[in-house]
């Protein structure tokens, strides 16, 4: 059997996804900011290619349209995270949060600094669901979900407060968004029953068409990503 058509095969494949396309955010928003226009060019040329891409993979469950629904995800993920990053799509406040916030008002001007943000990623969702409609290979429609509610989940552990908050990760241009963070010893993760979910997505694919349960694979070992990430 082909490796790419074994569990271990498609896991290794998400994987190297997901820091293959990390890193290279990574690397991008730290070069001179003379250069972020580029890459958004480059980066919106792929968004619109993967989004054809998706709905290609969308026609049936084969091999090779679980990974191509998989990796065009990830794709266009990158120019969500690339535009964020830049600063460039963010939300309307653009100033510090106001001092001696209770957790109501703190929460709604966090929102007000990532809302354009936020809105974005669910119009590329009702893109992607408009896509899907009639199709049978929900692969891509699903990775895109999963990483949106992993985000949601990575936000929430920042704002109510994380022992780590990888502050230094974040460039320079967005130390703005550092108060949004807080420490905290006590870790509230918001990513509940990761197992569950894990083994959930894998069994869900027992039985289906190969290029099926390989999507589930995938899935299942984005959601430990996920799990390991919040830790």
């Amino acid at each position: 059997m082909d490796f790419f058509s074994t569990t271990l095969g498609a896991c290794l494949f998400a994987v190297f996804s997901w820091w293959l396309g990390t890193g290279a955010i990574l690397w991008l928003v730290r070069l001179p900011p003379s250069t972020f226009r580029w890459s958004m060019f480059g980066l919106s040329f792929l968004l619109g290619l993967s989004l054809w891409t998706a709905s290609l993979s969308m026609r049936n469950h084969s091999i090779d349209n679980a990974y191509l629904g998989f990796v065009s995800v990830i794709a266009m993920w990158s120019w969500h995270e690339m535009a964020f990053l830049t600063g460039w799509l963010a939300g309307p406040r653009r100033v510090a949060l106001d001092p001696g916030l209770g957790l109501n008002e703190r929460f709604g001007q966090s929102v007000m600094v990532l809302l354009y943000h936020e809105v974005a990623l669910l119009f590329n969702f009702g893109v992607l669901l408009a896509l899907q409609q009639g199709q049978p290979n929900h692969v891509a429609l699903c990775t895109y979900a999963l990483l949106w509610c992993m985000r949601l989940s990575a936000k929430l552990n920042l704002f109510f407060g994380v022992p780590q908050v990888g502050e230094q990760y974040l460039p320079t241009h967005l130390a703005l968004h550092r108060q949004l963070f807080q420490k905290w010893q006590s870790q509230p993760v918001f990513l509940p029953d990761h197992v569950v979910v894990c083994v959930g997505v894998v069994l869900d694919g027992v039985g289906s068409p190969l290029g099926r349960r390989l999507g589930h694979h995938r899935l299942g070992a984005a959601v430990r990503l996920a799990w390991l990430g919040h830790h």
